[in-house]
């Protein structure tokens, strides 16, 4: 899903990203899986949670999604006990991003709920603290840096034209599910 915008835009496609990661769960077994998002008003808050709820409604599930004011670590400790209090049995987590998933994770230590064996987990962005946690955080990546290099591309294109107007370019770029152990996958490393 693009942005409805008359100016050049370079995305990742979070609604495929977050329906891959929700699809993952769901094959994993999962039925009572939650959301824990940022401000609904957020675009990446909400096409991830879009993304999460077209997965679970393709499965026919029910789709259970919490959302804060910001996307922290501490946000997804918050977000978890409401979550929780509104879902006791959840076996299964979608975070926003991983600063919230791994608030989360934190949260569920606290508790005593082990994941991935009481409760799976997974977040979105691939930032370095993903792989260091404990255990190791199932991730969407995003390529920020191939971002990076569009928008730049397109920067010295637009400078380069002659004309005062030229036509809007909107990209978006695919997503990358990266398996850990967090989702109840196991591998040699993590």
């Amino acid at each position: 899903m693009l942005l409805n915008t008359s100016i050049d835009t370079i995305n990742s496609d979070d609604v495929q990203g977050a329906y891959k990661a929700t699809m993952h769960l769901i094959e994993h077994g999962h039925r009572d899986i939650v959301a824990l998002l940022g401000p609904e008003n957020w675009a990446s808050s909400a096409h991830r949670g879009q993304g999460y709820t077209n997965a679970l409604v393709a499965a026919g599930l029910t789709p259970h999604l919490f959302h804060a004011e910001d996307t922290t670590s501490e946000t997804g400790h918050a977000l978890l006990k409401e979550a929780l209090n509104t879902i006791p049995n959840l076996t299964a987590i979608f975070a926003v991003n991983d600063a919230v998933a791994l608030g989360a994770l934190h949260a569920l230590q606290l508790l005593q709920r082990r994941v991935p064996e009481d409760v799976a987990l997974i977040g979105f962005d691939d930032t370095y603290f993903s792989a260091l946690s404990t255990p190791p955080l199932t991730t969407v990546k995003v390529f920020t840096h191939e971002m990076g290099k569009l928008a730049a591309r397109r920067l010295l294109t637009v400078l380069e034209e002659e004309e005062e107007t030229y036509p809007t370019v909107q990209t978006q770029l695919a997503t990358e599910l990266i398996l850990r152990r967090s989702c109840g996958c196991t591998f040699r490393g993590y």
